[in-house]
């Protein structure tokens, strides 16, 4: 079972901050592929924009 889990977030000084919880079983997924989620996951929250796309 893989389970992704967001806290609310939260302004820390100027940064705006939110919990992240990645729970999945060793034989789906290594380190590195929760690693790479991670960086991806805090380019699109970076710049948002990059990512939609107009329709």
């Amino acid at each position: 079972m893989e389970k992704i889990v967001f806290g609310k977030y939260y302004e820390y000084g100027e940064r705006v901050k939110m919990p992240m919880s990645v729970e999945v079983h060793h034989s789906l997924l290594d380190g590195i592929h929760i690693g790479k989620f991670c960086d991806l996951f805090q380019q699109w929250m970076n710049n948002p924009s990059d990512s939609l796309e107009d329709k």
